[in-house]
């Protein structure tokens, strides 16, 4: 009975988890306007990034490390080195708006499927990050019976770490989210042009009637990217499980 109350207490804690990922699932995909979750995700990750130079006295490093750091992560996670110059110290509103002008650069490019591109990138980032973090979780819950032998409960101890891994968990999400954003580009390739293409194919294959009009699509403008090679957009898996899924 012991064991089987202990395995309901582990169990509680990941339905708690499911709750709050499935919740923020089912926003993703049916808020018409995800615009606001975006800029919230930018918003946390800035205060992250600017918490040594906001309270210095919990940092060991002078004043000019600290900068340095700071724009390392700008760049490491909005690629900021797109509008500000490289190596400059920026503020936080300065970095803000100079995230912001890339994502209004994305919606002037393809207005119409803009929504839908912040909303691939959000769900991806989310199921990917909650896949490893159920594996996370699965493993921590095999290895905290460990801990009776270090005289601390191992539940208070699973609820501990498993709640700093959803913590991780919630960061990875806004972080892969903004690295993927921030290194899109997008070209729109306009229904004249897909027309014209689908002519010339015609034409070369011997046919006579005229190519279907299609409508406007996105298409990407980095080079092409074979399916195995490492994704673009930093997030460190094969482009076919990240990226790619755009294809």
């Amino acid at each position: 009975f012991e064991i089987r109350k202990q395995l309901l207490e582990y169990d509680n804690v990941m339905n708690q988890q499911r709750e709050v990922i499935y919740s923020l699932r089912r926003e993703f995909m049916t808020v018409e306007d995800v615009q606001p979750t975006v800029e919230e995700f930018i918003d946390d990750l800035l205060a992250d990034i600017y918490e040594p130079m906001e309270n210095r006295k919990g940092h060991a490093e002078s004043p000019e490390e600290l900068r340095g750091m700071v724009r390392s992560k700008l760049d490491e996670i909005f690629a900021l080195e797109r509008g500000v110059e490289p190596g400059k110290y920026v503020e936080k509103d300065e970095a803000r708006a100079a995230v912001l002008s890339v994502l209004d650069e994305h919606r002037a490019v393809a207005p119409d499927q803009y929504q839908e591109v912040l909303r691939f990138f959000l769900l991806d980032a989310l199921d990917r990050n909650w896949k490893d973090h159920l594996l996370q979780m699965d493993y921590l819950k095999e290895g905290i019976g460990l801990r009776g032998y270090a005289q601390r409960d191992p539940k208070q101890e699973y609820k501990r770490e498993g709640f700093e891994l959803f913590e991780d968990l919630l960061f990875r999400i806004r972080e892969n989210t903004m690295k993927a954003l921030m290194h899109l580009r997008i070209e729109v390739v306009r229904q004249e042009e897909l027309k014209h293409e689908e002519q010339e194919e015609v034409k070369y294959a011997g046919g006579s009637e005229p190519a279907e009009t299609k409508p406007d699509t996105v298409r990407r403008a980095d080079p092409k990217v074979g399916r195995n090679d490492p994704c673009p957009c930093g997030s460190g898996q094969k482009y076919k499980r990240c990226c790619g899924k755009l294809a």
